[in-house]
């Protein structure tokens, strides 16, 4: 029989984030001598020590209590989601989410779409930044969920896989090459080269072109995706990226490509992350629901 309940997991999540036991207090709306008496039911429950309580330095979690809030913050989830799901409740307030330039019109507008339809009280901001900012305000709470290629490497965070790709070439559509079904790299050796210059896309990109002994002539460095897809269409370079365009179209409605490179580029996993050791809101589960809903969908798609 379990001895604890989900009353006091949520003390224990409080404070592991919080580190102390007053804040988490205030942030539960509860007395400290309440909080405090949950979380040495939890440890009676469990058996062993999960946080050491030093007055003058604050709260931290022993090595057994780091093993716990794993299994805690899951339990949490799975009860929230619960909940939600089974007195249909509707989700308001705000989200803040965020991801790179050239990730965010591929990764969110279906989450976001489904959420419109299923949560209408709910706010969503998306903030378009480096990848590093982003990883920098995931940690510092200003964001609760992000998107980049770069999550799942990072041990700190939990992902879910949004898709996988590989680096591509965009030219304009009367490119000399712009007929091949796929394009070997040294062919594109003294082309000139417009980057979208952020740090995922630069280093994918110079990665595979150094691989294949290619140091790219680049003679355009700039933040906006649309800007480059108007000068690849305009035949002033070409670019390299991983998120393929969805339309072939720039804003001047010239047309443009995308091809595939030979030798075959490594994958590129394209992931949505959150803090490990920090509980989720009902709005980030219900998105990262959403998301893995989009997930399928275009993985059967694609089959």
């Amino acid at each position: 029989m379990i001895g604890f309940t989900l009353r006091q997991l949520e003390y224990f999540a409080a404070v592991a984030a919080s580190g102390s036991l007053a804040e988490a207090a205030e942030q539960l709306t509860v007395s400290r001598s309440a909080l405090a008496a949950g979380i040495d039911a939890l440890e009676t429950a469990v058996g062993t020590e999960l946080l050491h309580r030093q007055r003058a330095v604050g709260v931290s979690l022993t090595p057994a209590g780091e093993e716990f809030l794993d299994g805690a913050l899951s339990l949490l989830r799975s009860a929230g989601n619960l909940h939600r799901r089974t007195t249909r409740q509707a989700l308001g307030g705000v989200l803040n989410i965020g991801a790179a330039a050239t990730l965010a019109p591929v990764a969110f507008p279906g989450a976001i779409d489904r959420l419109a339809g299923e949560h209408p009280g709910l706010r969503i901001r998306v903030a378009v930044r480096p990848a590093d900012e982003l990883v920098t305000l995931l940690h510092d709470g200003s964001l609760e969920l992000i998107a980049n290629y770069s999550a799942h490497r990072d041990r700190s965070l939990d992902t879910l896989t949004l898709f996988e790709t590989t680096l591509s070439v965009i030219l304009a559509a009367g490119h000399r090459l712009a007929e091949r079904d796929q394009i070997a790299a040294a062919e594109l050796a003294e082309e000139p080269v417009i980057l979208i210059d952020n740090p995922q896309n630069r280093e994918v990109m110079m990665h595979y072109l150094a691989a294949n002994g290619i140091s790219p002539d680049i003679r355009y460095r700039v933040d906006s995706v649309e800007l480059c897809r108007a000068l690849v269409a305009r035949n002033v370079g070409i670019s390299f990226t991983a998120v393929l365009p969805q339309h072939r179209l720039s804003h001047e409605s010239r047309t443009l490509v995308s091809r595939p490179l030979t030798p075959r580029p490594i994958s590129v996993r394209a992931s949505l992350a959150w803090p490990r050791d920090r509980a989720l809101s009902d709005a980030a589960q219900a998105f990262i629901d959403a998301a893995r809903r989009e997930a399928t969908i275009t993985a059967h798609s694609a089959d």
